[in-house]
């Protein structure tokens, strides 16, 4: 692995790779995720000396391919989670409307109030 200055890590930089503390076991940054605020303020606040990874800082056009494809994932996913629960909205209320039926046939006629002429 390749050690990092802490001083490297800005806002919104991202590596190919995950990135590590110092300790090489606990992972400091997710692969292809930006810096944030509070990773910066964590290395700061903990003294962290450097941070490892197997990875390179991304490229702006690499960033943008990752976000081309993360975009389409999520529509993709949407629309798949959108059809399987308006499935599930269909088959509630069929089920609904089945118990429904099942429950007034089994009350006795002598429950309901009929007008009488």
């Amino acid at each position: 692995m390749t050690q990092i200055d802490c001083k490297d890590i800005e806002l919104g930089v991202c590596y190919s790779a995950p990135v590590f503390f110092d300790d090489g076991i606990n992972m400091f940054l997710a692969e292809n995720r930006p810096a944030k605020p509070y990773h910066i303020a964590a290395l700061s606040r903990w003294s962290v000396p450097f941070l490892l990874s197997d990875g390179h800082p991304l490229t702006e056009q690499e960033i943008a391919k990752l976000n081309i494809k993360a975009n389409a994932h999520a529509a993709i996913k949407k629309s798949a989670s959108d059809s399987l629960l308006n499935k599930k909205n269909i088959n509630a209320e069929k089920g609904a409307k089945q118990s429904n039926v099942k429950e007034l046939e089994e009350v006795p006629l002598e429950d309901f109030d009929f007008m009488e002429d």
